[in-house]
């Protein structure tokens, strides 16, 4: 037996029928075991029920492409690649694996059979560094380029790996790189059809102007402040998604991804950064992009998972010092203290938490500060979770998937949360694709989503994000956490909307959706529908029994109207 650090040991998969199966069958990887599969351009994980690290490399040994892929998933397809590695999720990390690096097997452990030795000269190919007897070869790690230095130049600068009609991939919320964005508004007459796509905007940098959208026009993936009102004019592109979706949307060339900006930690000892704030769909373009671009300030910090990229990765570098972006805990009154209470008392002792942004999910939170055990598996990591790390409810004892750790895919609170998350062994933020994916999100028992609508019909249809056909938020991780919490055992996906707007004089529970509403969560995927007035359990449930359940939690002044509407839908 080799021991686990740095020997990996690596079986061979060469038969037709060794191909195909792969990992399909056996259980995960241990730590310091892989396969790999050869020869192989392309895998798929279905039938699984774990992530696995999937490295792609060529003859020369070079890695093409790694990524950390969920359950039911199938690969990007590599022309040129010569075979693949099947890891243990988290361990092409761990081993100090990265996109341009190269890696050697050899049979004999004394001589390291896997050595990683990036931009080196050139390793001999792979076919020939694979020995053919019967031993299983290992796999050893060297530090990757640990003093090499990164190309720092200032924002302007760094504007030449931008070309006309790039399109800039951008992190979420508090990974968006103000400096390198500042900088490009200020150049922005400079190009010509550049696009800017991003999941949540947050701040109304000035290349946000209808007057220079032929120069640097905005895409996005979901709408927030900053975005809504270009949206809602038309002089900013949507792209209707699923969050979990991104990621393949980007790495299948069906959503371009040219060059990345990006907020960073600094570099560490091994030559790593960390997109900790949001590396949500940003490592799929790093994957992709022709330049990574990095602004890299102190206040960032440098988390564990699979949010790194490597010092030779990077096109350049710009410092910054500025605080990072913050947002306060959202108003909570009466209405979402009272929808709280319901939610609350619905969940179990040992459940896992997906918590949504907004007043409702955030008045939740205060609401378990007598539960016990919570753990934590979300999109979204804010100030609502760690008021409950540090009250002690959220230990990630009972989780049964990922134990003892923390998941998020992006973060946006206060200074201290991002304190916080410096360098805890009880928190990983990891790409959309993993924390985000219904199958791997459900492989947590008891998983708990809570999240906001705005309208709902009698079959349970929401509308979350438009007003009619008016644009105003986007689908996020809402669906896919509803359909998570629907595969999860013991799983309850929650949907928590106020029974009116417009100071009670519209109802928000209504017979049909209004004329143009972008659909949400489905019919067929709503389970717990929540207002003030009480619950309605809909998973199951016919029609009819819907409607009137939904009738009972709207508003009583309401209910006659919304029974004579259901009467006439021979509800």
């Amino acid at each position: 037996m080799v021991t686990y650090d740095p020997l990996v040991v690596i079986t061979r998969y060469e038969s037709a029928w060794q191909r195909l199966r792969g990992l399909l069958g056996q259980p995960t990887p241990a730590p310091g075991h892989g396969v790999v599969i050869r020869p192989c351009r392309q895998v798929h994980t279905c039938g699984m029920r774990y992530p696995i690290d999937v490295v792609h490399l060529d003859r020369e040994a070079r890695v093409l492409a790694v990524v950390t892929l969920p359950p039911w998933r199938l690969s990007s397809y590599h022309r040129r690649a010569d075979c693949v590695l099947e890891l243990a999720a988290g361990e092409s990390q761990r081993l100090g694996i990265y996109v341009g690096g190269k890696v050697v097997l050899k049979e004999s452990p004394e001589v390291g059979a896997y050595a990683l030795t990036p931009n080196s000269d050139p390793l001999p190919p792979l076919s020939d560094a694979i020995h053919h007897d019967s031993q299983s070869p290992v796999l050893n790690r060297m530090d990757p380029m640990k003093t090499a230095q990164p190309p720092l130049m200032t924002a302007t600068e760094a504007l030449k790996f931008v070309n006309d009609g790039d399109t800039i991939v951008v992190p979420t919320g508090a990974g968006e790189p103000a400096v390198l964005l500042n900088a490009l508004s200020d150049a922005r007459r400079n190009f010509r059809d550049v696009k800017v796509a991003q999941i949540l905007a947050m701040r109304k940098f000035g290349y946000l102007n209808p007057e220079t959208q032929e120069n640097v026009r905005h895409v996005a993936y979901f709408y927030g402040g900053a975005t809504r009102p270009g949206g809602q004019a038309g002089w900013i592109d949507f792209i209707p998604n699923y969050f979990a979706e991104l990621p393949q949307l980007i790495s299948q060339g069906l959503t371009p991804a040219d060059v990345v900006f990006s907020m960073a930690s600094p570099m560490d000892e091994h030559g790593y950064f960390s997109l900790s704030l949001a590396p949500d769909y940003t490592m799929a373009a790093v994957q992709k992009a022709r330049a990574i671009v990095l602004e890299v300030n102190p206040n960032v910090p440098f988390c564990f998972g699979t949010c790194h990229v490597h010092v030779s990765q990077v096109a350049a570098v710009v410092e910054s010092q500025d605080p990072l972006f913050e947002v306060g805990l959202p108003k909570i009154g009466p209405v979402q203290e009272a929808i709280a209470r319901h939610v609350a008392a619905l969940i179990d002792d040992g459940s896992t938490l997906q918590i949504g942004y907004g007043g409702i999910p955030d008045a939740v939170v205060m609401q378990l500060k007598n539960k016990r055990d919570l753990g934590i598996h979300t999109e979204m990591l804010g100030d609502g979770i760690l008021s409950l790390v540090e009250s002690g409810v959220v230990t990630n004892r009972k989780k049964n998937f990922m134990p003892g750790k923390m998941v998020a895919t992006f973060a946006l609170g206060s200074q201290k949360l991002y304190r916080f998350m410096h360098r805890n062994p009880a928190l990983e933020m990891h790409p959309v694709e993993f924390t985000n994916d219904p199958y791997t999100a459900a492989q947590n028992d008891k998983l708990v989503a809570i999240n906001a609508t705005m309208q709902v019909d009698f079959l349970g249809q929401c509308g979350s994000e438009s007003l009619g056909s008016t644009p105003y938020s986007g689908t996020g991780g809402q669906a896919d956490f509803i359909r998570a919490a629907n595969r999860s055992k013991g799983g309850k996906g929650f949907i928590v909307l106020p029974s009116t707007a417009k100071d009670d004089t519209i109802s928000r529970i209504v017979p049909t959706l209004t004329a143009g509403t972008h659909v949400t969560t489905s019919k067929n995927d709503i389970n717990y529908v929540v207002t003030e007035h009480g619950v309605a359990q809909l998973r199951g449930k016919t029609a009819r029994e819907r409607a009137r359940a939904l009738i009972a939690i709207a508003h009583p002044k309401f209910r006659e109207e919304l029974t004579a509407a259901a009467n006439q839908l021979h509800l």
